[in-house]
């Protein structure tokens, strides 16, 4: 009898085991759940910048103003077969060799935005937008370190522009396009230029005649002494249309007012500086689209120099 309880016993113990081997599956988060698996002993400082594997993937909303799409990206940097390091895009195909100076203008990214402060962070919550579906960042480097998080995903996050801006800049240069805005060559409608620099402002922009007979093109030009001189004449009939090819001959991708990533031509205020010196060009476009650029920074006037000088030229033929 007692032989038969002892079978009896291992048996029971043998039919149990697979049921206490298995593990119990994850719970699925519920809409709006968040899953958070953050690691708190993860490291927050990188010994050593010298980078050996990169891999990020993030949302853009719609990263450049004109008719682009939300779009998830995965950037990598990784050796290939031949041991050469390679930084490539995997949504667009776009890849070519990194340099060295390249992966520290990467670190550079990592620091500046200080990415290694979320090392070990894994917090995700399901149900959202998809622009907000979950965003990783994974960072190995030649010391063994590792920097890896993975969070909701932030369309406007500074640093996914930054990184974006490298590798598209970076492929773009070797003749790859992809990862760059399309040019915008609307209808010019109305423009107005203001330049001020050396004591004299000269300005140019489109009014009604003070008769009322129709639109006229006014040129103002005063200075600190308190001179002042408007003229007017009658807007030429191919007025649009020159000042369609002179804006359209310029690469105004970089002053987009809405660009996600550009961005610059947000208007930027007028009370820095000492007053000197300010550029104001307002462009608007017959579908409605824009650019306005607002700024006292001479560095600002370096970049648009040759339109600038362009439009000055034109209505300065106009006004002879």
């Amino acid at each position: 009898m007692k032989k038969l309880t002892a079978i009896l016993i291992i048996m029971l113990t043998f039919a149990m085991l697979p049921f206490a081997c298995t593990p119990k599956p994850e719970p699925e988060p519920i809409t709006g759940g968040t899953t958070d698996q953050t690691d708190p002993d993860a490291p927050k400082t990188i010994e050593f910048r010298e980078i050996e594997r990169f891999e990020a993937t993030f949302c853009l909303a719609g990263e450049w103003s004109e008719g682009r799409t939300n779009q998830f990206y995965t950037f990598t940097v990784e050796n290939n077969r031949k041991g050469a390091t390679v930084a490539a895009e995997k949504v667009t195909g776009a890849n070519t060799f990194a340099s060295d100076a390249f992966l520290t203008q990467l670190q550079n990214i990592i620091d500046a935005y200080r990415l290694v402060e979320n090392n070990g962070v894994y917090r995700v919550t399901a149900g959202l937008a998809p622009e907000y579906q979950e965003c990783s960042v994974y960072v190995e480097y030649i010391s063994g370190e590792k920097l890896t998080f993975t969070v909701n995903n932030d369309p406007d996050a500074e640093w996914a522009k930054a990184v974006y801006l490298l590798f598209a800049d970076l492929f773009a240069r070797e003749g790859n396009a992809a990862l760059e805005p399309p040019r915008y060559t609307g209808e010019v409608v109305d423009l107005q230029l203001v330049l001020k620099e050396n004591g004299k402002t000269i300005e140019y922009k489109t009014d009604a005649s003070e008769d009322k007979s129709g639109e006229q093109i006014a040129q103002y030009k005063y200075d600190d002494q308190g001179g002042f001189v408007r003229k007017a004449k009658p807007v030429p009939a191919d007025y649009r249309e020159m000042l369609t090819e002179l804006v359209g001959n310029f690469d105004l991708r970089a002053f987009d007012p809405s660009s996600a990533l550009y961005g610059w031509g947000r208007s930027k205020s007028t009370d820095a500086g000492d007053g000197s010196f300010r550029l104001l060009l307002y462009i608007d476009f017959a579908d409605g689209y824009f650019i306005q650029i607002d700024t006292t920074e001479k560095s600002d006037y370096e970049l648009l120099r040759p339109l600038v000088e362009d439009l000055l030229n034109y209505h300065e033929m106009i006004f002879y």
